[in-house]
């Protein structure tokens, strides 16, 4: 009798231990399919380009990109830099500051240059085919003013930064990335502050469209 119940209770320890063994089977299984399930997440396309903005209503000069990543919906980040701000304006710079002109009383002549520093948007992004988004969104942009005066020691004009003028102004981007030929594709995009348009080349990665059948 003590044999029988000695073997009962060795099946009913064995019996608990497999048990226990399956459900941390099973666990490991539900784990892995969750993780392929991650992995095999369709991913979005996303496209950057590189390019200049050619102005409208200035004579500025702007370099800069766009970044988006996309299903339907998405995103895109727009950055520009202005060139000409770094540059002597049109003109003879001079080493005076606004502050010297005006206190020494010195004669300012009224005319001014404007040219953009930086200029950023941030852009909602809806896709008209699976490959081809446009985009829209609000942005910011920092301008320098120079302003004109005569310098007395040699009675020329010349040209300095007025800090008093120089300021952030707000900006609206609406663009596209329009597909080209093979890897290539265009991108257009409109700016508000100062009016320009802006032309970039994308490249895109060769696996970019790799999901885009998977899409929900």
């Amino acid at each position: 009798m003590k044999k029988l119940i000695s073997v009962c209770i060795f099946f009913s320890v064995i019996a608990n231990v497999l048990k226990a063994q399956q459900t941390y089977y099973l666990s490991d299984i539900d784990n892995l399919s969750a993780i392929h399930s991650v992995k095999n997440k369709a991913k979005p396309i996303r496209y950057n380009s590189l390019g200049y903005c050619f102005p409208i209503d200035n004579k500025d000069i702007i370099f800069g990109g766009a970044s988006t990543s996309f299903k339907r919906l998405g995103f895109c980040l727009t950055y520009h830099m202005g060139i000409k701000n770094l540059m002597l304006p049109e003109g003879e710079r001079s080493d005076f500051q606004y502050d010297n002109v005006v206190n020494n009383k010195w004669t300012i002549t009224g005319n001014t240059q404007t040219a953009t520093a930086v200029r950023v948007s941030a852009c909602f992004v809806v896709a008209i085919t699976k490959r081809w988004p446009v985009y829209v969104g609000p942005g910011i942009g920092y301008a320098r003013e120079f302003f004109e005066f005569i310098d007395p020691t040699d009675n020329k004009p010349k040209w300095n930064i007025n800090p008093n003028t120089s300021d952030f102004h707000p900006n609206y981007t609406a663009g596209t990335f329009i597909p080209i030929i093979g890897r290539f594709l265009l991108n257009v995009q409109y700016d508000y502050y100062p009016q320009s348009i802006y032309v970039g080349i994308v490249i895109r990665d060769r696996f970019a469209y790799e999901d885009i059948d998977e899409w929900k």
